[in-house]
């Protein structure tokens, strides 16, 4: 049994991250409200596309962090989607410092441009957030 659980890898990841776990747990939680009923399931779908196409066994890792890839024109788009259903159930007093974090995330300028006219144009426009919701 020592063996087992030396073996297992302790893995920790910043308040901030994109964690695909810790979205999924915030929907878990709040999977009550009608509003986040259709996202949850969205979100799950686009779990299963991403571990499958990242070869990720969602079930056996503690954490799984998305990272914007810039390289990519479909990676940042998953990226994005990815923020967006956080931000819908993200504590809102943290949004600011998540953003914040997202976008150190990126290492040249242009791509800081490009994330922050995407999260301005396409993610935010996207949101419908409960009036009421205290995340």
């Amino acid at each position: 049994m020592a063996d087992k659980e030396q073996t297992k890898k302790e893995y920790s990841t910043h308040i901030y991250a994109l964690d695909l776990k810790k979205i999924y747990k915030a929907y878990e939680s709040q999977y009550q409200s009608e509003i986040q009923q259709p996202r949850f399931e969205l979100l799950k779908t686009f779990i299963k596309l991403y571990c499958d196409h990242e070869n990720i066994q969602y079930e056996n890792t503690l954490a799984i962090d998305v990272l914007p890839n810039q390289k990519v024109k479909d990676s940042i788009d998953v990226y994005l989607k990815f923020v967006e259903l956080y931000l819908c159930v993200i504590d809102k007093k943290i949004i600011s410092n998540f953003l914040d974090y997202q976008l150190k995330q990126f290492k040249n300028k242009n791509a800081k441009i490009k994330f922050i006219a995407s999260i301005n144009n396409n993610v935010i426009p996207s949101l419908n957030v409960e009036s009421n919701h205290v995340g």
